[in-house]
């Protein structure tokens, strides 16, 4: 696992950026599994400028988001879907049906077996861009999720509920579980970038260096992956 630390936020989306440009230079369709959140908007921001300056083809790709909510109560507005919508492909100019995601209801193990299908059919992830929770989780994989887990349900820890509280009327209004892929369909990626930025991160991105790869910390799990960097502004690294 590499560790590479620039300086903001913009630095970091770049970065992220150069790799997105590579994979759709010298691949006519490339897989990229996105988060939702605030992390990645930097390089949302970055994407959507590049694409309407018609500097880069962003609409050739396939995308795939990480995760969902899970709950008949969820907002449209509060989606990780109506999030990539938003902040990236609408603004690009990018068809929706460019990007594949979770629903929030149904039958959990029929929608995780066919999301893993559909990324079969896709051609597999050729990159995975990652965000950290400030408990190591990884897209909705909170501690003691398996390492080889594939896409399914998941129990929220309150750290994580409350972390998304903003999103909805409360903490008490946040779904208790999410729909995510597993470890093991991002460990499948051929590729991997995790981001974080700021000070609130500092402390997990130090115990993802020093730690070994347990199920305690799912992120650590990435250790065992060929081509995974984690890329962290200055104030992510002050502890490194």
């Amino acid at each position: 696992m590499n560790f590479r630390q620039v300086d903001a936020r913009a630095d970091v989306a770049n970065v992220v950026f150069r790799r997105i440009e590579h994979l759709l230079a010298t691949k006519k369709t490339p897989v990229f599994a996105l988060p939702a959140g605030s992390t990645p908007l930097p390089l949302y921001e970055r994407l959507v400028d590049a694409t309407l300056h018609s500097k880069l083809p962003l609409g050739r790709a396939r995308f795939f988001a990480l995760d969902e909510w899970w709950s008949e109560s969820v907002p449209a507005t509060a989606t990780f879907r109506r999030f990539l919508l938003e902040y990236l492909l609408i603004p690009a100019g990018i068809p929706e049906d460019r990007l594949a995601s979770l629903p929030t209801t149904g039958d959990a193990g029929a929608t995780a077996t066919a999301y893993e299908e559909a990324i079969s059919r896709a051609g597999g992830i050729d990159l995975a861009i990652l965000g950290i929770g400030g408990n190591g989780h990884v897209a909705f994989n909170e501690p003691g999720t398996p390492l080889d887990s594939l896409t399914g349900l998941r129990e929220l820890t309150e750290k994580t509920r409350r972390a998304n509280a903003y999103l909805f009327t409360g903490e008490s209004t946040v779904p208790t579980h999410g729909i995510t892929v597993g470890i093991g369909t991002i460990m499948a990626a051929q590729t991997i970038v995790v981001m974080a930025l700021g000070q609130g991160k500092a402390s997990i991105v130090k115990q993802l260096r020093d730690s070994p790869v347990t199920k305690d910390l799912p992120a650590s799990a990435l250790k065992r992956h060929p081509a995974v960097e984690v890329i962290v502004d200055r104030l992510a690294g002050e502890l490194l």
